[in-house]
């Protein structure tokens, strides 16, 4: 098992342990390949030791908030509760939290494997140590993390220096995430540009089409007998009068459709915000319009993303909005 340590909240970097040697790299490098365990801020993912007869995890998990909301100075909503490896043990994080650990590390696949830096170097030694800016400890259980400054008034002996090395043994105390919805499997910022050479491709098989358009037009050129019966066959809710001008009407609009919907999805890659998702982008014919199904983390970021487009001359319309668990997904419809 590899690790990788996140070293700030905003889990952009951290150090990578491979055999005996660590670096600080970029999260966005790793490898989804290999078998990796990340390790979470104590800040974000906290350990909580709990045992309980109760059968029903629902309630399990509420008597869990319940009991670190009642020994935590801060009362905090919105909380999630995730099982370890080990009885008895738990994490308690908040969505938006745990929401944001899947947007960077939802590249792994299908699920990951996380632990908390608390638990992580608590569990290296059977006494408090200190790493870099922190003291780690085990105190009834529970995995503890504190300032240098906060280990000092409680008179807590610690072991200095500890030198940042990968575990010798699997470590417990791990909770497996999954990712499975559209909104985590697909982690935009690595697939942007795959996203557009799709969307490339399914405009160059529209140019495909208006190219087998102005070829049958040519073959009607030379057909004289047969025209009309062409005509039909190739636009049968046509009426045959005026078939030169009406096949023009056609190419030009193909031709306009085309060149506009690349134009605003050119626009909208460059303005659509590193933590806001396309669920997808869909080309209406019939109608004429183009379907953009996005998810924002909230409203500002939602109208943020409005006005750009407004400024780049694209006036979205609203077509269907839903707000759950702290994150807003919404429709817009454009016409061409």
């Amino acid at each position: 098992m590899k690790y990788f340590v996140f070293t700030d909240k905003k889990l952009n970097e951290g150090y990578y342990f491979t055999g005996s040697s660590s670096k600080i790299i970029n999260v966005d490098s790793l490898n989804n390949s290999e078998s990796l365990c990340f390790v979470i801020p104590n800040e974000m993912l906290k350990h909580c030791h709990y045992k309980s007869a109760l059968k029903n995890k629902q309630n399990l998990y509420a008597a869990i908030q319940n009991f670190e909301n009642k020994n935590s100075l801060t009362q905090m909503i919105d909380e999630e509760v995730l099982e370890t490896n080990l009885k008895d043990n738990y994490y308690v994080i908040q969505r938006s939290h745990l929401s944001k650990i899947k947007t960077k590390i939802g590249f792994m696949g299908d699920s990951a494997l996380i632990i908390s830096d608390a638990c992580f170097y608590a569990t290296l030694s059977p006494e408090p140590i200190k790493i870099l800016d922190n003291v780690y400890l085990i105190d009834k259980n529970k995995c503890l993390k504190l300032s240098i400054k906060s280990a000092t008034v409680a008179k807590i002996k610690f072991k200095e220096d500890i030198k940042l090395e990968i575990p010798k043994s699997e470590i417990n105390l791990t909770a497996k995430i999954s990712f499975f919805s559209i909104k985590q499997l697909f982690h935009f910022s690595k697939i942007k540009k795959y996203v557009v050479m799709l969307v490339s491709i399914i405009l160059l098989f529209n140019l495909i089409g208006i190219i087998n358009l102005i070829n049958n037009q040519l073959k009607i050129n030379n057909i004289d007998n047969n025209i009309t019966e062409l005509f039909t066959s190739i636009l049968p809710l046509e009426s045959p009068i005026n078939i030169d001008q009406k096949i023009q009407n056609k190419l030009q609009e193909y031709n306009l459709n085309n060149n506009t919907s690349l134009d605003i999805l050119q626009t909208l890659f460059a303005n659509i915000p590193e933590e806001t998702f396309i669920n997808f982008v869909q080309y209406e014919y019939g109608r004429s319009k183009i379907i953009i199904n996005c998810t924002f983390s909230n409203d500002i970021q939602e109208s943020v993303f409005i006005r750009n487009m407004k400024i780049n001359g694209i006036e979205l319309d609203i077509s269907f909005k839903d707000k759950r668990n702290n994150i807003v997904i919404t429709e817009f419809e454009y016409d061409i």
